[in-house]
């Protein structure tokens, strides 16, 4: 009988809401880019954050960060650490990291990937 009890309970308790997605949120979780058919990048490339498409807390991608940062010429295999993954933290209340950010952050590295053949070819002229 106990056991009858616990399985009616079971299939009648109220199933845990899903968090509210986040459209503002670049970020996307692993599900949801298989789920949109895209190929997931390497997973070094993910950070904690909020999936903007399921509201899933967990590791996601910033594609257009990622695509701002090949743009500029870096080796996406190769990332520097100190950069960031994800424009937007965990939580889905703190605003994005602008782009402009990104810039100083790319800025304030002390040579480009794209260029470092390119200087000691004109050091040496």
């Amino acid at each position: 009988m106990l056991a009858l009890f616990r399985l009616f309970w079971k299939r009648s308790a109220p199933k845990p809401e899903k968090t509210i997605a986040h459209p503002g949120l670049p970020n996307i979780c692993f599900k949801c880019l298989i789920e949109d058919n895209q190929r997931a990048p390497d997973f070094s490339l993910a950070a904690m954050g909020m999936c903007g498409c399921c509201g899933e807390v967990g590791e996601v991608y910033d594609l257009k960060l990622l695509d701002l940062y090949r743009a500029r010429g870096f080796d996406l295999d190769h990332l520097p650490d100190f950069l960031p993954r994800v424009r937007a933290a965990w939580r889905g209340d703190r605003p994005l990291m602008s782009e402009q950010r990104i810039e100083v952050i790319i800025d304030s590295i002390p040579h480009s990937m794209g260029d470092t053949a390119e200087k000691p070819a004109a050091q040496a002229a």
